[in-house]
């Protein structure tokens, strides 16, 4: 028993020493993608299909941990035709979550309080009794977080205050929209007369009309809540997240309505810490779950590759006055990590940089890091060699010196020197902090 725990952990460590930032990312990007999958097969009711594909690829996993040849490549050749198959099928539920993931990216409409969430409620509610008490055939869709315009057709713009009277008219038979569906986005109407996608499912719809037909349509397809007034019956019934449910009193429709408003539209702000362990926990636990496992057996298990690279030493940021007069070695010896055998990488972008802003006169020795290695974001310091460098630098300041003549011997019989001009008077020169300033400088003698 401890001598399998000891292997264990030595295989839980060496997992944790080949883990990389770029795999955080990797992870993190993959099981964003599967919690939207999840709740898509959720919202659509196909979550068996996708306990089914779930399945087969935990069977796959163990095949390739107990090394099961045939179940492996039975199921890699099931899953290149399979998934091909289920996109084709599903490339409506694929076309809805790639709108899902789009909409996470521009989540920055907020609900508009200019009509109270309450007035607009009641008004919807008590349109929709009158006419549900009168027999007039109705259909109103209200829009959720996901864009609809793709499942409407035709239709006429109105962009009008939710009424009761505008909602009336609108469904007054003598109307030119009231076949088609009334849209409510956030607190406008947006559009009448507009015609939506029909539902297949016979076992919902039952013996209900095209209206009924129309409002399941459209809640399968995407978040939005219809509520639809039966012309021959005067029943109202509401159409929310694939199913069609009968509703049996005026109350129970407002309590619907403000439920699916509080969800779309909510007034309370929560912090990011509520959103991530308060809505969709589980589903966010099975997709870091299985994009772990995704990892494991679709990454980390391809090993690593290593390169030496024979990179050249720079500097950086030196400080005014600074001169670098020498440094050994010139180039260091890097080597680079990469997953899956991949070393798609130009030389030219690795460079071992020395941050100099802290640099001091003389001599010192500057430990070498893997930070200090610039390269491709993707690609892991191993190693570096040498370690150290060795670098001599000082301070120089520039200094003016005045110049003097300097006269040696003597002029010839029956001359004198009256006046020695030198030109340029002084020169400025740099001079390191190590030695004293020189008081002027003498030029060759003048014989």
């Amino acid at each position: 028993m401890m001598s399998d725990f000891l292997a264990n952990l030595a295989r839980f460590r060496a997992v944790r020493e080949n883990f990389y930032l770029t795999d955080f990312f990797d992870i993190f990007i993959i099981a964003i993608l599967i919690y939207a999958a999840l709740l898509l097969f959720k919202r659509t009711r196909s979550i068996t299909i996708l306990a089914g594909v779930a399945i087969s690829v935990i069977v796959y996993g163990l095949s390739q941990v107990f090394n099961l040849t045939l179940t492996s490549v039975f199921l890699r050749s099931f899953f290149g035709v399979f998934f091909l198959v289920l996109v084709i099928i599903f490339q409506e539920e694929v076309r809805r979550f790639f709108e899902m993931v789009a909409v996470w990216g521009t989540r920055g409409r907020t609900y508009s309080h200019a009509v109270s969430r309450q007035t607009i409620v009641e008004s919807i509610v008590q349109a929709i009794s009158s006419l549900a008490r009168h027999k007039v055939g109705a259909l109103v869709v209200l829009v959720g977080n996901e864009n609809i315009a793709r499942h409407l057709d035709g239709g006429i713009d109105l962009d009008g205050i939710v009424s009761q009277e505008l909602i009336e008219s609108i469904f007054d038979p003598n109307s030119p929209g009231h076949d088609g569906a009334m849209i409510v986005a956030g607190n406008r109407i947006s559009t009448i007369g507009a015609q939506l996608p029909l539902s297949h499912n016979l076992e919902q719809i039952e013996k209900a009309g095209t209206r009924h037909s129309a409002a399941l349509g459209i809640a399968e397809r995407s978040d939005a809540l219809a509520v639809v007034v039966s012309e021959e019956k005067g029943t109202i019934s509401i159409a929310e997240k694939n199913s069609l449910e009968h509703i049996k009193t005026a109350s129970d429709l407002a309590d619907q309505l403000r439920a699916f408003y509080r969800e779309k539209y909510p007034e309370t702000t929560y912090s990011l810490w509520q959103k991530v362990f308060t809505r969709n926990l589980i589903e966010k636990i099975v997709a870091i779950g299985i994009s772990l496992g995704l990892w494991f057996f679709l990454v980390y298990q391809t090993g690593t590759v290593q390169r030496n690279f024979t990179v050249p030493i720079s500097f950086r940021d030196l400080p005014q006055g600074f001169v670098i007069e020498e440094f050994e070695p010139k180039t260091v010896t890097v080597t680079l990590e990469n997953r899956g055998g991949s070393f798609d990488i130009n030389e030219n972008s690795i460079s071992v940089s020395i941050d100099a802003r802290n640099l001091s006169s003389g001599t010192e020795q500057i430990r070498l890091t893997s930070g200090m290695v610039q390269r491709p974001f993707a690609f892991n310091v191993v190693n570096i060699s040498p370690t150290e460098l060795s670098l001599t630098a000082n301070r120089y300041e520039l200094k003016e010196i005045p110049i003097e003549a300097t006269v040696r011997g003597n002029v010839a019989p029956g001359y004198q020197v009256t006046q020695i001009l030198v030109s340029p008077g002084s020169v400025r020169a740099l001079v390191p902090d190590s030695i004293e300033t020189p008081s002027r400088i003498l030029t060759a003698p003048l014989m």
